[in-house]
């Protein structure tokens, strides 16, 4: 393995031919039957996860797992392997979703998404087998997404029964589009979605709270793209979370449902708080933790609220077009 990354496989089993997952988790116990059950439903042939020091019941759901490999390393989050081309530091998860896939998928199909990321398929397409021969048809070996943050009527809506599921959980998304591609590898980022709503709800209302957070640089447009879907081995490689080595065509794109407003999110806030090992110190974390102190009754339904109803719904609202068969 490149990048000086020692796995540990936990958990083998042969992978069969078709379309793989692989995701970076540590304790989603909630969004763990639900993801299984999305991409299982699409056809995934295989879950690759790295589990990052997951509790019991977590790790006792995947070992239970038949269609699921198990992979660790004794590195952490905060380990930081060099620098890439613009001199960001390179930390575990970026690195893990760069070169695990090459070196144990090349040739294959991978969806590398986070277990709070569920993909949606552009119509027609409901199967990731049909979908991922399109993409060999017309030459393709990618699929760019938008990342689509759902939510509920409130903040303090998240803390919904277990038993619901993300979509049922957190049934509205904002209107788009986020960004437009542009013949570069990142696109140009548009003011848009529900957290820079939220943002802007805290800047009238308690601007010092924000500059607590991120001091006299307040965020701008959030990274809402990614690029899920990859073919290993084809000349195209991932630069950390967002981008691929070319500059994507528009073909072909799918979106990501993102749920963050979910039951367990006040101990993921709680502990990336206490860690301080995510991108500036968890600054994320605490912007989302000050939100829901100050917002949490607050509807989040506005005048760019869509409620989900399947992929039309995304095409409707600017995030998702139809693909031709």
């Amino acid at each position: 393995m490149s990048d000086d990354i020692r796995l540990e496989v936990s958990k083998s089993q042969p992978i069969p031919d078709g379309v793989v997952v692989f995701t970076i988790i540590r304790d989603e116990r909630y969004l763990l039957p639900f993801f299984f059950e999305h991409y299982r439903a699409l056809g995934v042939v295989q879950f690759v996860v790295y589990d990052d020091r997951s509790g019991r019941d977590t790790v006792d759901f995947l070992m239970a797992q038949a269609d699921c490999v198990v992979v660790r390393s004794d590195h952490g989050f905060g380990d930081s392997f060099g620098t890439d081309s613009v001199g960001v530091q390179r930390r575990l998860p970026m690195v893990l979703k760069e070169v695990v896939p090459d070196n144990l998928f090349p040739g294959r199909w991978v969806l590398t998404v986070d277990a709070d990321e569920f993909l949606i398929l552009p119509p027609p397409f409901v199967d990731l087998a049909a979908f991922v021969s399109f993409l060999d048809r017309i030459g393709q070996p990618y699929a760019t997404a938008p990342m689509v943050d759902f939510y509920g009527e409130s903040l303090d809506a998240r803390n919904y029964s277990h038993s619901l599921g993300p979509f049922a959980g957190n049934p509205y998304f904002d209107a788009g589009p986020y960004y437009y591609w542009t013949g570069y590898l990142a696109p140009v980022p548009f003011m848009g979605g529900i957290r820079h709503r939220m943002l802007k709800m805290l800047c009238q209302r308690r601007p010092d709270l924000l500059k607590s957070i991120y001091g006299d640089l307040i965020p701008g447009p959030a990274k809402s793209w990614k690029v899920p879907l990859l073919k290993h081995g084809c000349g195209v490689r991932r630069l950390g979370d967002h981008e691929i080595s070319v500059a994507p065509a528009t073909s072909g794109a799918t979106a990501l449902a993102h749920f963050k407003f979910c039951p367990d999110l006040d101990g993921k806030i709680e502990r990336a708080l206490s860690e301080r090992q995510y991108y500036n110190a968890s600054a994320e974390y605490a912007f989302l933790k000050t939100a829901i102190e100050e917002l949490g009754s607050d509807s989040l339904v506005g005048a760019e609220t869509r409620r989900f109803e399947g992929a039309a719904s995304l095409g409707t609202a600017g995030l998702l077009e139809t693909a031709s068969a």
